[in-house]
């Protein structure tokens, strides 16, 4: 569970849950769980980012005891609330579905040639891109001919929380020996299912 915190960077209780507690109907045993790593082995920190309205969702990240626990070099920085907190949310969400439906698990922020792509398959050749809405044109540009110019590439996924123009861009873009699939993130579990 800690190598999983650990590798994703900042995850929710209730990824948490749908990995290591799938059988469970309710989360109250993984919240227990998780309550003695931060209470009693301070081996998690917790992290609730700001939101305009309502309250505000638990983030875990890993502390300098579980980096500890798992091995990792004493050294190990503490983490500090991710500014792409809802990124890294999304791209273990995705990863997550992605191991629900038989794909296994991915690459997390794995570099193919010139490009840091969010998660990689490696069996498929495969590249997901994970985008909040909030990079410019520019900097998706940017990382559409870093893609370009891998070698090692047969599928590229782009997934936006913003508009269809994003999508757009990517598909005009990438090369045509690519083959590309875009969506919302809210249409992930259908094209997941198009794709295993």
């Amino acid at each position: 569970m800690l190598r999983f915190i650990h590798n994703h960077k900042l995850v929710t209780n209730y990824q948490i849950k749908k990995v290591f507690y799938r059988d469970n109907k309710g989360i109250k045993n993984c919240n227990r769980r998780l309550r003695m790593l931060y209470h009693e082995m301070y081996c998690i920190d917790r992290y609730f980012p700001p939101v305009d309205t309502g309250s505000s969702k638990q983030h875990l990240m890993l502390d300098k005891a579980g980096a500890k626990a798992i091995g990792i070099s004493p050294f190990y920085k503490l983490n500090k609330p991710v500014l792409r907190h809802e990124h890294h949310r999304l791209v273990t969400e995705f990863n997550i579905r992605g191991w629900e439906k038989g794909l296994g698990w991915a690459k997390l922020e794995h570099k193919i040639a010139d490009q840091v792509a969010d998660l990689y398959y490696p069996r498929k050749k495969m590249a997901v891109e994970i985008d909040t809405g909030s990079e410019s044109r520019k900097t998706l540009k940017g990382k559409i001919k870093g893609y370009n110019r891998t070698t090692d590439l047969n599928y590229l996924i782009f997934v936006t929380t913003g508009g269809q123009s994003r999508i757009d861009l990517w598909e005009d873009k990438i090369r045509s020996d690519i083959k590309f699939a875009g969506c919302q993130f809210k249409d992930v579990d259908e094209l997941l299912n198009i794709i295993k």
